[in-house]
């Protein structure tokens, strides 16, 4: 059950950064750590999606390169 709590917190923060990138699309960082929570609750796919848009957005942002 615990688990179960701790995932659905992921997903919140998941559409806390949703929300982040609704209001900036070309945030690198809301893109990278919604890439790095996505990769968290093994939905891998759709995490290399938003890290390669983290870096899309800012190629030379050094941080985006630790995610």
């Amino acid at each position: 059950m615990a688990k179960e709590r701790g995932l659905d917190r992921y997903e919140e923060v998941v559409a806390a950064y949703d929300q982040a990138i609704r209001f900036d699309p070309e945030n690198a960082h809301a893109w990278g750590f919604k890439g790095s929570v996505l990769d968290n609750l093994n939905r891998s796919e759709e995490a290399v999606v938003a890290l390669d848009r983290a870096l899309r957005s800012d190629p030379k942002d050094p941080d985006l390169w630790l995610f």
